[in-house]
């Protein structure tokens, strides 16, 4: 009788042991996220200037093993104003000036992984798969033209959340990203939608 009830507490202390390791092994358990992010075209003929304007809003879901996967949406302006110039068309010639917009708002599903040790900093590598909706205008003079479509995103990231008080729930966010989207447009010579992207955003975590 004495053997069994000394096996009570050793499987209490392995389970206790086990659950904090399992609590250890994970990032967090819920975290929310919202960031500015500047993104800078690659190879994009319709517009090639950089996007300041644009934000990033997730969740993120903490798993055993250092990961967690979540939801992604966000929302980007590019804008670029073409000089006045002289365009050929079929039926002769026009000179005017343009401005170029286009609107993305890209969204998925996200998965990430946090290496490191350190509880004020969790740096990650993380990947995100989904859709991307996206709309371009020209203004030339008082009139526009205007095409949308949709395309599949890829998106792999590299970034540290910093903590920088322990258990506090608050997170400071820095990263980078690569996006590319599989957006095209015949008229615009728009063949795919790539950019260079940073973020800088907050983090609530459980």
């Amino acid at each position: 009788m004495k053997r069994k009830y000394f096996f009570i507490p050793v499987f209490v202390i392995l389970f206790a042991l086990h659950g904090n390791a399992q609590k250890y092994d994970k990032p967090f358990q819920n975290a929310f996220g919202a960031s500015w992010d500047v993104q800078i075209p690659s190879n994009n003929p319709f517009v090639s200037a950089t996007s300041f304007e644009g934000f990033k809003l997730e969740y993120r879901h903490g798993l055993a093993h250092h990961m967690s996967v979540g939801l992604v949406m966000g929302w980007n302006r590019f804008y670029q104003y073409v000089p006045r110039q002289t365009y050929q068309i079929p039926d002769g010639a026009v000179t005017t000036d343009l401005y170029t917009y286009i609107y993305t708002l890209p969204f998925g599903v996200n998965a990430h992984y946090y290496f490191g040790e350190s509880k004020m900093f969790k740096p990650f590598l993380g990947l995100t798969l989904g859709a991307n909706y996206s709309e371009q205008r020209i203004y030339y003079n008082t009139y526009y033209s205007e095409d949308e479509n949709w395309g599949f995103l890829a998106r792999p990231e590299i970034g540290v959340i910093i903590e920088p008080s322990p258990h506090s729930g608050f997170g400071i966010l820095a990263g980078a990203s690569y996006s590319y989207a599989t957006n095209s447009q015949d008229v615009f010579k728009i063949n795919g939608l790539k950019s260079l992207g940073f973020q800088l955003g907050v983090f609530f975590m459980q």
